[in-house]
């Protein structure tokens, strides 16, 4: 498989109701990064929307406040 399918397929990932929030975002962030590495021109908000999107059905109503009030979120390690 080549660099840029299992990148891909990683980020397609969703996380697992009960794993910490936090562990997620950072191996998103991580996967994310890599895309970046290997040359892909992903939009910051492109990126938040992968991590809201990989996230799990608990995080639905953040997702939405999030879009609701046009909050600006730092993801450390990558993502600004």
């Amino acid at each position: 498989m080549c660099c840029w399918a299992s990148c891909y397929e990683r980020i397609n990932t969703n996380m697992a109701e009960g794993t910490p929030v936090q562990d997620h975002v950072l191996k998103m962030t991580s996967h994310l990064n890599k895309l970046e590495i290997l040359g892909a021109n992903i939009d910051r908000e492109i990126q938040i929307d992968i991590v809201f999107q990989s996230l799990s059905e608990s995080f639905t109503q953040f997702h939405l406040n999030y879009n609701m009030n046009k909050h600006s979120f730092v993801f450390y390690g990558g993502i600004t």
